[in-house]
């Protein structure tokens, strides 16, 4: 009996020793099984990613400390007067929009609203067939808002759980009625000219491998597609004007070894912001005209400008910021620039940096010291930055945070913030026994300054009422 249990541990061990020898050999060598082993491994991943999600795309977390919410708190006088556009997303501001949630909301520097976008979720995205995975509604969440004379809204939607990520555009009046919308693939920030000319990031997706140009190498996405970049440009009507293939304007001028270095290999690129150069902006720095392009390339750590006269890159710089969103170009040729993970650690690891149009450099300038605030400086992914005109105030969005700062430059202080925590009544997901007693933090994607000039259509509600 011990000689059959022996020679029995033996063979098991002779079998797990050759099981772990022949795994070796296949993933080294990529031979058969290791492609559906692969796939069936990404497979797993996005099931076990998506298979729990009950909330709506924009939530983050039960927030167990809040009392009350969303939080307004003034933490230096010094804080600007301007009311503040703030991104919303779906089941987010019951109090206020209680039927779909405020696709975005106006407060003022008390928190008070002003005025809020109330869109019917399924009038969006009920019939929408572009995308594949959860195509509920309530995953589509707007990341880059612009805000109408009249009042409307131009939103660019995501759906994290879906491919692809980018969903497309919409128009909404500002009663909440959609009047167009576009299911392109449209993502992340736009801008839009001063003859109403939308520049906002695209994709489509083609088989792997991604040849560069003509050259040896290529970028291989293991069990899925690969996406590719573009600029699309779309009229006030919602029409297609143009495609600008940013991907291959990189590859033909030389950038193919900065796309081969990408840190994710389904998405080279990821192209996260676009901003058109407008002509007071041309007119004070020199190498730009109106119309040229900037952009943010998240998976190469890099930020550039188009020149769209002679269909060029006209600046690079790569390698300066990690993981960053949203270069904002200012009137002197500064560039400041939402350094996702290149920060100061002890104070949360965002940054807010500044380069210049045309130079290599680029220096941190905010945080410089510790936060007289209890919600860290950090956003590992999303985050957007609004400057004040003149450059020395910036709204930040801290999307995983689920907060918004105003920060002073000068004398490197947040002076306000915004937080984004509401009450579990009625919020998708959260036990109907627990909806009176807890708050939910979701995702801040976007605040911008509203002058309060730049709100017209209150005055023109009030004159339609009388």
């Amino acid at each position: 009996m011990k000689l059959d249990r022996v020679f029995f541990i033996f063979f098991i061990l002779c079998v797990f020793v050759s099981g772990a020898a022949y795994g070796f050999f296949v993933h080294r060598n990529q031979i058969f099984p290791y492609a559906t082993v692969t796939e069936a491994g990404h497979a797993f991943a996005a099931w076990a990613e998506v298979i729990d999600q009950s909330h709506p795309g924009s939530f983050r977390y039960i927030d167990e400390t809040a009392t009350a919410g969303p939080l307004t708190r003034t933490v230096d006088p010094g804080r600007g007067d301007e009311l503040v556009l703030i991104t919303g997303g779906p089941f987010e501001y019951l109090e206020v929009c209680p039927r779909f949630g405020c696709l975005a909301w106006i407060v003022d520097r008390d928190g008070r609203v002003v005025h809020s976008w109330e869109v019917d979720l399924d009038a969006l995205w009920s019939d929408a067939d572009h995308l594949q995975g959860r195509t509920d509604p309530m995953f589509y969440k707007p990341v880059g808002l612009h805000l109408l004379p009249d009042g409307g809204l131009i939103a660019a939607f995501m759906n994290s759980l879906a491919f692809p990520y980018g969903a497309g555009l919409a128009r909404i009046d500002r009663d909440g009625n959609v009047v167009w919308r576009r299911y392109d693939h449209s993502h992340h920030w736009f801008t839009v000219d001063a003859a109403g000319t939308i520049y906002t990031p695209g994709h489509y997706w083609i088989e792997p491998p991604l040849r560069i140009g003509d050259t040896y190498a290529t970028v291989e996405c293991e069990g899925g597609r690969t996406l590719v970049d573009t600029i699309q440009v779309i009229d006030a009507d919602g029409e297609l004007v143009e495609v600008i293939p940013l991907f291959d304007m990189l590859v033909d001028q030389g950038y193919g070894a900065l796309v081969q270095g990408t840190q994710e290999r389904c998405d080279p690129l990821h192209l996260n912001h676009v901003e058109v150069v407008d002509a007071a902006g041309a007119a004070l720095v020199d190498g730009l005209a109106a119309g040229d392009l900037i952009f943010s390339l998240r998976n190469v750590n890099a930020v550039g400008a188009i020149d769209r006269d002679r269909e060029r890159i006209s600046w690079l710089i790569s390698g300066r910021t990690t993981r960053q969103h949203g270069p904002r170009l200012l009137g002197d040729g500064r560039v400041l620039i939402f350094d996702n993970m290149g920060g100061p650690l002890d104070i949360g690891g965002s940054a807010i940096v500044e380069a210049r149009f045309g130079s290599q450099a680029a220096d941190v300038v905010f945080p410089r010291s510790p936060l007289a605030t209890d919600v860290p400086f950090l956003s590992s992914y999303g985050g957007q930055i609004d400057p004040h005109p003149g450059g020395q105030r910036v709204l930040v969005a801290l999307t995983e945070q689920g907060a918004i700062k105003e920060v002073d430059l000068r004398s490197g202080r947040v002076t306000w913030e915004y937080v984004k925590t509401f009450p579990g009544v009625g919020y998708p997901g959260v036990a109907a026994d627990d909806q009176d007693e807890v708050f939910v933090r979701v995702e801040a994607f976007g605040a911008y300054y509203l002058a309060p000039g730049a709100f017209p259509f209150r005055d023109m509600a009030a004159a339609e009422e009388r």
